[in-house]
């Protein structure tokens, strides 16, 4: 029991060891303020990369997008469609994103190619006459650049989505109306043949009446008695003699003579009345054929002459996706973000191994720039190792295609150059503190060089510093190397970050007042290896 109680009691004391803890911030002010940084850099961290994605799809109207209306549109029905038109004017109208406006289907994917814009919609010249009548699918073409920011390419396919829909729902209407036009002259074409049929029911009748009164065997008897006797007549009629004889004719038989004319009379005239309700019901019978023939043509012409699809009459506009800058997965896609991230990362963990300022005495004679690039060649050559194996990892072990390997590994040797010259100066310059000011740095480029979502999407401030931050064109600069993005254009990175390799340079002799000399054999890593020493 008393030795338990004598444990507890040691270990009371931990308080005195606490004092003496508390007490450094006494001995040395600039601790607190060590202490404070690091007490805000998680709510630093946090605050600064949830702002730069605060509300990405509330800035889409930020994101530069291509549009090109090539439809020539459809005469339907007899009036007149352009739906390409109808479609820009609406996306102009509402600017659900940038759109700018190109004169050619080439014109804007060499856009989309060169980064300027994140993906283009073209409306090709049959998109109206090949959605509108059902015949086939209209097609809208969206050209993305998945290797550009494969985010990009999602909300692209989003929009294409929702205007496919859009110009459905409007075609669906447009052909409803036309449906119901096509239906109601249908229905007029029907009822005039319905009145024909009827004029042509009624001229068939008045026809069989006319021809009920004509008693034709005695028509055709009388006809062919009046024929002989006519023949005769004439012939006698001719004859001399019976001309002369005839004016002695008695009065009986010239009555008889008188009376057979008056009976060839009435002949005629029954005839002529026959052929007259003949002909009258002849006119209406054809007159209601026309009407009929007439109502059977528009009734006809109310209807496609071409068959419908059904299932272009389902769905009349689909969209069809390029994507020019392709990345094959989402994680390849984001690959050079992380990338940067990890290569800015593991050349700050190597500035822990070594201390900037300290020298043995042994080179105090040396060249100031000497020392400098001395200093920095090691952990250059550690951190240039990392990167190629980070290179080789992603290429051959997660089997990225590269699409050109020396861009590739170009821009990963200058990355770490450039960040180690940036790290090592800060430390060199400010001491330990710069190793949190070169954390803090990274926090800001994490947020500003738009790996999660396009930077076109994120607040003014991201993007206004986005170009000159040297973790922006490294994650460019293996877009451009690794899928083509920006037109394969990784070299103009590498011009960009060569200005902070040499403004780190410059910092570094600036530091050159700082240096410190030890004795050779007290000369050592700033890496605390004491335990090692304890263990042996």
């Amino acid at each position: 029991m008393a030795h338990e109680a004598n444990a507890a009691c040691r270990c009371v004391h931990f308080f005195d060891v606490f004092k003496c803890e508390l007490a450094l911030f006494r001995k040395e002010p600039l601790l607190i303020a060590a202490a404070v940084i690091l007490i805000l850099v998680p709510s630093f961290y946090t605050g600064t990369y949830v702002c730069s994605v605060w509300d990405p799809y509330g800035n889409l109207t930020n994101l530069p997008a291509g549009l090109v209306m090539l439809d020539d549109g459809v005469e339907f029905h007899g009036k007149s469609y352009n739906l390409g038109s109808d479609l820009v004017n609406k996306l102009n109208e509402e600017k659900p994103f940038k759109f700018l406006t190109f004169s050619s289907e080439e014109e804007s994917t060499a856009a989309v190619r060169s980064g300027d814009i994140y993906f283009s919609l073209v409306v090709p010249a049959d998109f109206s006459d090949k959605a509108l009548p059902g015949i086939d699918a209209g097609k809208l073409k969206f050209y993305t650049s998945s290797g550009r920011s494969y985010v990009g390419m999602e909300m692209a396919k989003a929009m294409a989505r929702q205007v496919a829909d859009e110009v459905n729902a409007k075609i669906e209407t447009e052909r409803w109306k036309a449906v119901l036009a096509s239906e109601k002259k249908g229905r007029d074409g029907a009822i005039k043949l319905r009145d024909g049929s009827e004029k042509a029911l009624s001229g068939a009748r008045e026809l069989e009446e006319g021809l009920g009164k004509i008693d034709t065997k005695r028509l055709v008897s009388a006809g062919k008695e009046l024929h002989d006797n006519t023949t005769k007549l004439a012939g006698g009629l001719g004859d001399k003699m019976i001309l002369d004889m005839l004016i002695g004719v008695k009065g009986a038989d010239l009555e008889k003579l008188a009376e057979g004319a008056k009976e060839y009379q009435e002949k005629i005239v029954e005839l002529g009345g026959g052929l007259e309700r003949l002909q009258a019901g002849s006119e209406v019978l054809t007159e209601g054929l026309g009407e009929i023939h007439k109502g059977l043509t528009e009734f006809a012409a109310s209807f496609p002459v071409e068959k419908e699809k059904a299932e272009s009459l389902a769905v009349s506009v689909v969209s069809e996706q390029i994507d020019l800058v392709p990345a094959p997965v989402n994680g390849a896609a984001f690959a050079p973000y992380f990338m940067g991230v990890s290569l800015w990362v593991g050349v700050l963990a190597v500035g822990f191994l070594f201390r900037s300022i300290v020298f043995p005495k042994s080179v105090a004679d040396k060249p100031r720039i000497a020392k400098i690039i001395g200093k920095w060649m090691t952990p250059f050559l550690i951190s240039s190792t990392a990167a190629v194996t980070l290179g080789l990892f992603i290429h051959f072990v997660l089997k990225v295609p590269i699409a050109d390997e020396v861009g590739y590994y170009a821009i990963l040797i200058t990355a770490v150059f450039s960040f180690n010259a940036i790290i090592l100066s800060l430390n060199s310059l400010i001491g330990d503190a710069g190793k949190l000011v070169s954390l803090l740095f990274l926090v800001v480029q994490i947020s500003a060089v738009g790996g999660a979502f396009p930077l076109a999407t994120q607040p003014h401030f991201y993007r206004a510093i986005s170009p000159y931050l040297p973790m922006t064109n490294v994650v460019f600069g293996l877009r451009a190397a690794m899928f083509g993005s920006f037109d394969g254009n990784w070299l103009i990175h590498i011009y960009c970050m060569l200005p902070w390799l040499c403004i780190s340079m410059a910092l570094g002799l600036l530091a050159s007042r700082r240096f410190n000399y030890v004795d050779d054999d007290k000369y050592g890593p700033a890496l605390d290896m004491s335990f090692m020493k304890h263990n042996k």
